[in-house]
Order: structure tokens, then C-alpha cells, then sequence
């Protein structure tokens, strides 16, 4: 069971705010890399969210923009996430 502390905040921007109908989703990850953290919020928003930010292997696009507190981040298996983190998640938009 997870308390206040374990909280991390996700700030969504473009059609991934929309269809998961919030910009900022606070959820329980702190300990968990990044890397994790991308995939159970995958895992646990389902088949809507999921082609957003993975490939059908299972990979990360590589047009998806990640910051960790307004940074980039390079490390995205190894950059563990404390409580009261902040992960910006942007997806480029294409158009014409």
C-alpha cells in the first residue's frame, strides 16, 4: 500500500492529456526507474495509451520527449524516481 510519499506527478501534454483526460496524474512510483514508471503507467491506462508511447515490441518511441523535474533525461534505466518527482511526457505532433 502506497502513501503520500511514494507520489509522482506526470505532466501530460497533447493527445495523451486528452485521452487520459488530465494533464497531471499523480501516482504511486517513487523507487521505480523511469524506464518502469513508463511502462506501469502504460500497463495500467490500457490499449489507448499504450501505441503512444511504445512501439508494438514493446519499445519506446523514439519521438517521445521525457523530462525528469524540466530535465532531460538520458538515463532512463537507471535514473530512479524520489517522491515529489515530476515527468513530462511530450509527444512531438506531426501536421501540415
Amino acid at each position: 500500500m502506497s502513501t503520500n510519499g511514494d507520489l509522482v506527478e506526470l505532466r501530460l501534454f497533447g493527445p495523451l492529456r486528452e485521452v487520459v483526460g488530465k494533464k497531471l496524474v499523480s501516482v504511486p512510483y517513487a523507487g521505480l526507474t523511469v524506464a518502469e514508471a513508463l511502462v506501469r503507467f502504460a500497463d495500467e491506462q490500457g490499449e489507448s495509451v499504450r501505441p503512444m508511447l511504445f512501439d508494438s515490441r514493446g519499445n519506446r518511441l523514439r519521438s517521445l520527449i521525457l523530462l525528469l523535474n524540466n530535465q532531460t533525461v538520458d538515463q532512463l534505466e537507471t535514473s530512479r524516481l524520489r517522491s515529489g518527482d515530476v515527468i513530462t511526457v511530450l509527444l512531438p505532433l506531426a501536421g501540415g
